[in-house]
């Protein structure tokens, strides 16, 4: 009992340490506190995201070519310039909601014939080499294997296998800042550049499949796309 109390109590203090503004301090993957996030205007917060998306892509397309340098075949199911909310993230920070976090997620899937355990073993190995965190992890369903690794900024990496190939999925750390605002002025800034036809190959239906090489990914949704 006397452990349970010092838990509750404990929980308590946090609760009301958030409250007072204490999780607005602590910092996320740059660096950047809730309150650094807030002082920021709303354009300065979407060059901010923009950043994020263009770095967070690159990093996918190091891990593509280091995989295989091929084409990979982006899935139209979900349009990845739109960010998720950072609260569901392992590595989510306390005090982060769906409200005030977010994240960016790319899944690119490799059409293949190769031993895709020996690819998920030299993966595997490759990101251990680096110092991230690695697991090893087999479905007791279907027996399918995959490798997860997490980086020491936060970020998420999974190689898994798949029927035809090998799927690659990745999401950044969260970050601070008002995932709302940020989507609706990615959807309005998408929806204008692509009545406009810009980026116009990578607009593919949810039952479509794009061709793409490491590194070719549709840009973020500029912020004067619109007026």
């Amino acid at each position: 009992m006397h452990v349970l109390s010092q838990m509750l109590k404990c929980t308590l203090l946090f609760a009301i340490s958030c409250l007072l503004g204490g999780c607005a301090l602590m910092s996320d993957a740059d660096g950047e506190t809730l309150n650094d996030s807030r002082r920021l205007t709303g354009e300065e917060r979407y060059e901010r995201a923009s950043e994020r998306y263009a770095h967070f892509n690159e990093l996918v397309a190091r891990e593509q070519k280091a995989i295989d340098t091929g084409e990979w075949a982006l899935s139209g199911i979900r349009i990845q310039v739109y960010p998720l909310d950072g609260a569901g993230m392992d590595r989510t920070i306390r005090g982060m909601t769906r409200e005030n976090s977010y994240c960016f997620e790319a899944t690119r899937t490799l059409p293949t014939d190769s031993k895709i355990s020996h690819v998920l073993k030299v993966t595997g190995e490759r990101w251990r080499a680096r110092g991230w965190t690695v697991e090893d992890v087999r479905s007791s369903v279907d027996g399918s294997s995959r490798v997860t690794a997490t980086t020491e900024a936060g970020a998420w990496f999974a190689l898994e296998e798949t029927k035809n190939g090998a799927q690659l999925a990745a999401y950044t750390p969260p970050y601070w800042g008002t995932y709302m605002e940020l989507a609706d002025d990615v959807h309005e800034r998408y929806e204008a550049e692509k009545a406009r036809g810009e980026h116009a190959r990578f607009d593919i239906d949810e039952d479509e499949r794009l061709l793409l090489l490491p590194g070719d990914y549709r840009p973020f949704p500029r912020w004067d796309a619109v007026d």
